[in-house]
């Protein structure tokens, strides 16, 4: 996946909120976001998360395993983790190395 650009001139608002960027790679629609001010964390329909560094625009990892809809994401800046829900699962990943899911909670 990637984060494109939405046209206009970059730093020029033409009304108080304005799509400036689109983050494409998810299959299906996405359910829930989560950010620092260098990563997003996308939850989707299509039963996975993403990681995106927003300097660069380019997705990190696709994360895998979960039964169903991802219906939210949580960062935890502290530890490194990432957590995900599913209906029946939360699944905990760890982001800082290799972006592997290091526990799983029914």
């Amino acid at each position: 996946g990637v984060i494109n650009p939405i046209g206009g001139v970059k730093g020029v608002r033409s009304a108080p909120l304005q799509c400036v960027s689109v983050a494409e790679g998810h299959s299906k629609p996405v359910l829930c976001v989560d950010a620092t001010d260098e990563l997003l964390f996308t939850g989707s329909k299509d039963r996975t998360c993403k990681l995106w560094n927003l300097v660069t625009g380019q997705e990190m990892a696709t994360l895998k395993g979960h039964p169903n809809n991802v219906v939210s994401v949580k960062y935890c800046p502290a530890s490194g983790l990432l957590l995900s829900v599913s209906t029946s699962y939360i699944k905990v990943w760890d982001i800082r190395d290799s972006a592997k899911c290091v526990r799983t909670l029914t």
